[in-house]
């Protein structure tokens, strides 16, 4: 439709730009985070309590789906799973 200007085109790609790397950030921040959960041995200890404390494997299922629920309310699926794979994968 021959809309696009040199100064629409430099807006856009200027919004792009701020889109991704506020991505980036997060991602980083959840990379930095797990790494400091898995150094600590957070992760270690919350995944034998959880095991310790759920006995069955479908209740433990069913808890990491609730959990992955509330924080889906909350915050962005890669920064998601950034943050609890580190915990959950052990």
């Amino acid at each position: 439709m021959k809309r696009l200007t040199w100064k629409g085109f430099l807006q856009s790609l200027l919004e792009t730009v701020k889109s991704t790397s506020m991505l980036l950030i997060i991602i980083v921040g959840a990379m930095i985070f797990g790494y400091f959960l898995t150094i600590a041995g957070v992760s270690h200890f919350i995944a034998s309590t959880a095991t310790e404390l759920i006995a069955d494997k479908w209740a433990f299922y069913a808890a990491i789906i609730f959990t992955y629920f509330v924080l889906g309310c909350i915050m962005d699926s890669i920064a998601m799973m950034l943050v609890t794979v580190p915990i959950f994968y052990p």
